[in-house]
């Protein structure tokens, strides 16, 4: 837990924050304990069971049932960034109201070793993403890195999603693969870059205490700024 909330409820509260009018968790058949968590905040219809794991592209599909009556835009989000808030997301609404086909959240960590490349072209758009394990020297060399974090239209994500292959060294299905399918298209893909903290999990002890550090240095802020000695 991070700030006395779980990691789901705290990224709960934020896509709530940013103005999503329906919330679909997608959820392992592994975690009676997660699916209870998403049925008592937003009910059974919120629910969505990825079985068996086939990677992020997989997970994100899981959800194409029931958003099969949702026409607008979909926001796809990681679950385990407690530190996100809602004017992160704000930027990626604003590519997609600007003319963006698909926009992607992006970050510059310290460290990028476990994060996939964001392979950009000379007029600032996006043209893949290349994972650790598939990425050569010069390519890991890039310091623009994918936050897993995604804008776009329903009926054109799920259109890409379902083209998606698992050639690569994971034998996964990537949800990192619809850039290239958009870029194939001459979809317009941008990206938008956050703070790392912003976007870093908490899927260790060490990361959560970070996490946890950063969450109670930000409310001191916020009440110092109110006057709160």
């Amino acid at each position: 837990k991070v700030g006395g909330r779980t990691l789901l409820d705290r990224v709960i509260d934020t896509v709530e924050l940013a103005g999503c009018e329906r919330i679909v968790v997608v959820v392992g058949d592994h975690s009676p304990g997660v699916r209870a968590l998403v049925v008592k905040r937003l009910g059974e219809g919120a629910v969505a069971v990825q079985d068996p794991p086939l990677g992020t592209a997989h997970a994100v599909l899981a959800a194409k049932d029931a958003l099969a009556d949702f026409n607008g835009d979909v926001l796809v989000t990681n679950g385990d960034c407690p530190l996100l808030q809602a004017a992160d997301l704000d930027p990626l609404f604003a590519l997609r109201a600007a003319g963006t086909d698909l926009a992607i959240m992006g970050f510059k960590p310290v460290d990028g070793l476990l994060y996939g490349r964001l392979i950009m072209g000379a007029d600032g758009h996006v043209i893949r993403v290349v994972e650790p394990k598939d990425a050569t020297a010069e390519e890991l060399a890039v310091k623009a890195c994918n936050a897993g974090m995604y804008c776009a239209d329903r009926a054109a994500l799920f259109g890409w999603l379902a083209r998606v292959d698992n050639n690569n060294a994971k034998q996964e299905y990537y949800i990192t693969s619809i850039v290239g399918l958009a870029t194939a298209e001459e979809k317009k893909v941008r990206v938008n870059f956050a703070p790392e903290n912003a976007v870093m999990g908490a899927d260790t002890p060490m990361q959560l205490a970070q996490a946890e550090a950063i969450f109670h240095g930000r409310a001191r802020a916020h009440f110092l700024a109110q006057g709160v000695a």
